[in-house]
């Protein structure tokens, strides 16, 4: 199908069927997506009958990366296309077979022809170096040195007004523990089964814990939970 111009007062308006959609649906230079009028066949239980269609304006939507996209169907397939891309196939020719789209004033909604320009990946990627605009605002805006100055000031002066709740916190899980050495008669009363583990060269303390419940020695030592009033839970 050929072009269609309409002329107005103000710009010329041209239709053109889209690609891979004769038939079904055209777009025109200024970014608009219509459906054509047209007649479909349609089998409803056996009865056949051809029903009109009346072409409309296609709604668009707006997809979160900032395109706009419509929804295309043929043979009961619906596919959601990006605009740019469809009028760029219909409107401007692409020997060298290049694969992007580009918006020559950045505004992605802007899906007029003449805004549009087939190019390849580096050339999208870098137009009027968007690269490294796009680093600058992922690293945010810097500091000068006087801030950072303000900034460090504050924490120290929060720091001298303000302890942290976890700094030197003992654990409420912690029990003391008394080790011996049946031999020698040494004692000793530690704050925990870690610090006792440590002691008596236990690494990791799981032999401790075990000497613990059941009573067996660990590296010459016999151990168990302290009390409270200051002496072992169980004797000797």
């Amino acid at each position: 199908m050929d072009s269609i111009e309409y002329t107005s007062d103000r710009v010329n308006v041209v239709r053109k069927p889209v690609v891979g959609y004769e038939g079904l649906y055209e777009v025109d230079n200024l970014g608009r997506v219509f459906s054509i009028d047209r007649v479909k066949r349609v089998d409803d239980n056996g009865r056949v009958y051809d029903k009109p269609i009346v072409g409309r304006l296609m709604r668009q939507g707006l997809k979160s990366n900032g395109y706009k996209v419509v929804s295309l169907t043929k043979d009961g397939i619906t596919k959601s296309c990006y605009v740019h891309r469809i009028i760029a196939k219909a409107f401007i020719p692409n020997p060298d077979n290049l694969p992007l789209v580009n918006h020559k004033d950045e505004d992605k909604t802007n899906n007029f022809v003449d805004n549009l320009e087939w190019c390849t990946v580096l050339y999208n990627n870098t137009y009027n170096d968007a690269h490294l605009r796009a680093a600058e605002k992922k690293r945010g805006v810097l500091h000068t040195e006087e801030h950072k100055q303000r900034i460090s000031e504050s924490l120290k002066a929060y720091y001298k007004t303000h302890e942290s709740k976890q700094k030197g916190r003992k654990s409420e899980k912690r029990k003391p523990v008394i080790v011996w050495n049946p031999t020698t008669g040494d004692r000793r009363v530690f704050e925990s089964a870690a610090a006792a583990s440590e002691y008596v060269g236990d690494q990791g303390g799981r032999n401790l814990r075990r000497a613990i419940h059941t009573g067996i020695k660990v590296k010459g030592y016999c151990a168990d939970w302290f009390c409270a009033d200051g002496e072992r839970r169980e004797g000797e």
